[in-house]
């Protein structure tokens, strides 16, 4: 006992030393460290997960709206406030007797060459359908579209004097365009054009700038509905939203008139008019609203990402659709945020030359010059 007394007392003291000394450590003690020490280190991790079949619809209709929106859209971002605005320089103002019968022989001349033009088509579509022209199936193939592109031609000077006698008859009997309907084409063009720079800045340097994965370096439209985000203020935010994508669908139909005025090889014009528009026209521009619908939800989502946060868009367009292994593609690589800014470039370039459409019949030189083309030449 004696002898043991000092292993005891030892063994005590060593138990008591902390630095000569090792605890067992409890059960699970080692599986929890292990744990955080697992934790702490960044591993990339790629889940596969099934999409139902509405989220390949979704994403399809995302695709080929988006085609349309790029293209449509981009034009139709410089071509809506420009014609806003060209609607007040061009407006109908009063004009006497004299001119007024001038201008009406000018579009009288015009009409009576628009009926050979009519004519002549109407000739030419016949010998095509009974296949009288000469040359084999590619000859025929070719002249079919040289008809088309011709009639395509002659719906815009139909439309030029429909527009110009319209105009006419406000500058005589309503002496002028009324200055109120005029001051407010100068508003909405100017609000316009503040909403398409808007959109140009927040593509490029909320989408096209930011890496993927991280934020924005500013956030411009994002702080701004935001900032609407308090008691009392969340409609108006949700409004100014609605807002923008509705601008964009405008954009959309204003884009696809622009495009098929100035060039004739794509599709007929199917403009807009106030008790004036034929059902096509109407079935055809509410069919490229429907088409397109989807991807301005996409785009928004993706340009105002921090405002969508943890929505039902967002775990839509942000979590699937975009990582989509064939058709997420382009989304990921924002190839039509791309394509929409660099339409919009290439369009903003060629309308600051060229403001005015040749089939749209304003009072002003180029108008008249080509009016009297129409009825001394016919084309």
């Amino acid at each position: 006992a004696t002898a043991l007394a000092p292993q005891r007392g030892q063994a005590k003291g060593a138990a008591l030393d902390p630095s000569t000394s090792t605890a067992a450590a409890p059960p699970g003690a080692g599986a929890e460290a292990a744990a955080a020490g697992a934790c702490t280190v960044a591993r990339p991790v790629a889940l596969d997960a099934r999409a139902g079949a509405d989220t390949y619809l979704v994403a399809l209709l995302c695709l080929v709206g988006s085609v349309c929106l790029s293209t449509f859209g981009g034009i139709g971002l410089c071509a809506v406030p420009l014609d806003l605005l060209l609607g007040y320089v061009d407006r109908p103002r009063a004009i006497d007797e004299a001119a007024y019968q001038q201008r009406r022989r000018a579009l009288a001349a015009a009409a009576c060459a628009l009926l050979g033009r009519s004519e002549e088509l109407q000739q030419r579509d016949g010998a095509a359908s009974a296949d009288k022209v000469p040359g084999g199936w590619w000859a025929r193939r070719a002249e079919r579209r040289m008809i088309e592109k011709d009639y395509r031609r002659f719906q815009r000077d139909a439309r030029l004097l429909e527009d110009e006698l319209a105009r006419l008859s406000v500058c005589r009997d309503r002496r002028g365009e009324n200055p109120v309907v005029s001051i407010a084409r100068l508003v909405l063009g100017v609000i316009a054009a503040a909403v398409s720079c808007a959109w140009v800045l927040q593509l490029v340097l909320c989408v096209l700038a930011t890496p993927t994965g991280g934020r924005p370096p500013v956030m411009l439209l994002n702080a701004v509905f935001e900032a609407f985000e308090g008691p009392g203020l969340f409609p108006v935010g949700v409004a100014a939203f609605w807002c923008f994508c509705l601008y964009l669908l405008l954009c959309v139909v204003q884009g696809c008139l622009k495009l098929c005025t100035r060039f004739f090889f794509l599709f007929s014009v199917h403009p807009l008019r106030s008790e004036g528009t034929p059902l096509s026209s109407i079935l055809f521009n509410v069919e490229l609203v429907l088409l397109t619908s989807p991807a301005v939800l996409q785009l928004a989502q993706q340009a105002f990402g921090d405002y969508t946060r943890m929505t039902s868009a967002a775990s839509l367009f942000d979590a699937q659709i975009m990582h989509m292994d064939l058709l997420g593609w382009p989304f990921r690589h924002r190839v039509f945020v791309w394509a929409m800014v660099s339409w919009f470039l290439a369009s903003a370039t060629y309308l600051l030359m060229r403001p005015r459409d040749r089939a749209e019949a304003g009072l002003d030189g180029e108008s008249a010059a080509r009016l009297q083309a129409l009825a001394t030449t016919g084309v």
